[in-house]
């Protein structure tokens, strides 16, 4: 049996753990976001990203966001390195 949704709808293995892997950093990147109260208003200085790229991230828009792009770290986005074992937050760099 399946447990790769992705795989369910017949994409290949690789493609469907690709897409499940973006698909969990984008929810644990959402979830920090929620936890630590940011707004929209406060993440494109915080990310540095623009309002554009930061509304396509709150609303969902995951095609947007390759895999490199959600692990591949921007200088200075962490002001505090306190926050545990998020892999998105690790990644993307929340401060």
């Amino acid at each position: 049996m399946q447990t790769n949704v992705f795989e369910q709808i017949s994409f290949s293995p690789e493609e469907a753990a690709a897409l499940k892997m973006r698909s969990e950093l984008h929810s644990q990147t959402i979830e920090t976001i929620e936890k630590r109260g940011y707004t929209q208003a406060d993440l494109p200085k915080r990310l540095h990203e623009s309002q554009p790229r930061v509304s396509d991230l709150t609303t969902g828009k995951i095609s947007k966001f390759s895999l490199e792009t959600l692990l591949t770290p921007k200088p200075r986005r962490v002001s505090d390195t306190s926050f545990s074992s998020s892999t998105a937050v690790q990644a993307y760099r929340i401060r």
